[in-house]
């Protein structure tokens, strides 16, 4: 092999892996924006107060997460938050089917078990968090 050709080859090979290493820095980047909008939507979730939010509070609090963690999930193409996004997807499920079932009448009497849902919602939520703040460095 020629020194010009040497040198084009090796021009080549750098040229590609500098653009595999930027796709997956963009992948990342991507995930982790994606990471800091659920963070954000989680975060209305933790300020509810079980005792005075209506049904419609908790209604529009949880679709909005709902809506963020698919928008998540989208961008975990690898499929390594499968789980965790299936475990947290489920308690917002049955935490909004809580306040959507019993409405503002029925929460008053039900305040413990929509309690017990956001806590399993938050506790789903801290097992993912767990994982992407090592991998978004925000831990």
């Amino acid at each position: 092999m020629s020194g010009l050709r040497r040198h084009a080859w090796v021009v080549a090979v750098t040229a590609l892996a500098l653009t595999v290493v930027a796709c997956g820095n963009a992948q990342e980047r991507d995930l982790c924006r994606q990471y800091e909008d659920l963070q954000e939507a989680v975060a209305e979730v933790e300020t509810l107060d079980p005792a005075t939010a209506t049904a419609a509070d908790v209604v529009a609090t949880v679709d909005e997460v709902i809506v963020q963690l698919e928008q998540f999930q989208t961008a975990a193409t690898e499929g390594l938050y499968e789980q965790s996004i299936s475990n947290l997807t489920f308690a917002l499920t049955e935490l909004r089917q809580v306040a959507f079932d019993l409405g503002d009448e029925g929460l008053e009497v039900a305040r413990p078990l929509m309690e017990e849902s956001v806590a399993t919602s938050l506790t789903a939520y801290n097992a993912l968090q767990k994982r992407l703040d090592v991998v978004c460095g925000t831990d």
